[in-house]
């Protein structure tokens, strides 16, 4: 009769490269910074424009100065819902309140990384 089993399991890490260990920093660095300053400072900036549609109440394209752009439903000059890209290459697919993610979205990194979430 067994009384105790001593089980190791060895855990494997999700993202299949060599350098796991600094992929999954960066990897968390990025979500810290690209769902904060990044994304929410762009979106407050006064300067901006309209580069095709309508911005205001309806489906249009705006464009920072500094490249940025953001794709999609406008209500009350504010993105609701639609495609957010930095100059960098991050995309945003989803949803917007206030500035910020809300609700579904998608966001891809420079380098091909996603993640499908609430926000």
């Amino acid at each position: 009769m067994i009384i105790s089993q001593d089980i190791r399991i060895k855990m494997q890490p999700i993202i299949p490269f060599k350098n796991h260990k600094f992929l999954s920093s960066l990897f968390t660095i990025s979500i810290v910074f690209l769902s904060g300053f990044a994304l929410i400072s762009p979106l407050t900036s006064h300067a901006q424009t309209c580069i095709s549609g309508d911005c205001d109440d309806g489906v249009g394209v705006y464009e920072w100065e500094n490249g940025t752009q953001g794709d999609g439903v406008w209500v009350g000059g504010y993105l609701i819902e639609g495609k957010f890209v930095t100059l960098e290459g991050f995309i945003y697919e989803g949803s917007f309140k206030d500035y910020k993610l809300k609700g579904k979205g998608t966001k891809t990194w420079p380098a091909g990384y996603s993640i499908y979430g609430k926000w």
